[in-house]
């Protein structure tokens, strides 16, 4: 299964330098860069198979120029993952940053932190879930071969 985020298209007054930056703060290696397309990978597709954060996933990057448009598109490989509600935020927050990058606005700094908090907590409670269910599975095996 494949996960594609929406595509921003906007004018924009920063230099392509500050663009790929921009990226590698957020894990991304730049793969390819030319005059009108920036190509960025993170993740491994094996990380695909036993993570849970979802900054590991096999993820692409193509951010396309324009005159002074740019079109920003994130692809996530998710062989191999279950995503939940709260960890496929990740990508469209990451491209809602980017937008706010582009525009010269402020960035929320405490986005990122807030949704890893969020993420932290659903992946908790979904373990806590999983370990009560192979418990009561596990006692009912053991009373059932008494």
């Amino acid at each position: 299964m494949v996960f594609d985020t929406s595509v921003r298209e906007i004018e924009v007054s920063k230099t392509k330098e500050e663009v790929a930056l921009f990226w590698k703060r957020l894990g991304y290696i730049i793969t390819d860069s030319k005059e009108d397309v920036l190509k960025a990978k993170r993740g491994h597709i094996i990380h695909n198979f036993y993570t849970f954060n979802m900054k590991k996933l096999e993820t692409y990057l193509v951010v396309q120029y324009n005159d002074d448009l740019v079109n920003a598109a994130i692809r996530v490989n998710t062989v191999g993952q279950v995503i939940i509600k709260q960890e496929a935020k990740l990508w469209p927050l990451e491209l809602t940053l980017f937008e706010s990058f582009l525009k010269g606005e402020t960035l929320d700094k405490k986005a990122m932190a807030k949704y890893e908090k969020k993420r932290k907590l659903s992946q908790l409670m979904i373990l806590t879930i999983i370990f009560l269910v192979a418990a009561l599975f596990s006692a009912m095996v053991i009373f059932l071969l008494k």
